[in-house]
């Protein structure tokens, strides 16, 4: 399944309380926001995702082709095995913010500003290049 199929949307916004499961879905678009403050599983996106709220828990089930953005918000984001971060893992607007947890193999590009890496069984790579702050990582 593919949301925004052939027409790629601007921005899909998860917004409210409550757990939501969509990690056999491919999401099309250019942005997608999380403000929401139950449990989240998304599927593969060609998207930068941003989050918007402290209490966002996201599993991530397929690659990110954009950025992930903590945006200043200590949420939690957990890559599976074999999900990958094409763009950066940044933090807009702030330092040691979110937690990163990748449960196996997975290549991310920069990360710059987090507060904690969490990695599991598995090679993780981290693209070279640019600022790299973590403020702790645990393996």
């Amino acid at each position: 399944k593919t949301f925004g199929g052939a027409h790629k949307l601007q921005t899909i916004v998860f917004k409210g309380a409550g757990d939501c499961g969509a990690a056999g879905t491919t999401f099309n678009t250019t942005n997608i926001v999380l403000d929401i403050t139950g449990q989240l599983e998304l599927g593969a996106t060609t998207a930068n995702v941003v989050l918007f709220n402290d209490a966002v828990q996201l599993t991530q089930t397929g690659n990110i082709g954009g950025f992930l953005n903590f945006n200043a918000k200590n949420g939690t984001v957990t890559l599976n095995n074999n999900v990958n971060v094409a763009g950066a893992v940044q933090n807009t607007g702030g330092t040691n913010n979110g937690t990163l947890i990748v449960l196996g193999a997975s290549n991310l590009n920069r990360v710059n500003g987090i507060a904690m890496l969490k990695v599991g069984a598995g090679n993780v790579t981290i693209a070279k290049g640019g600022n790299v702050k973590i403020g702790e990582i645990q393996g």
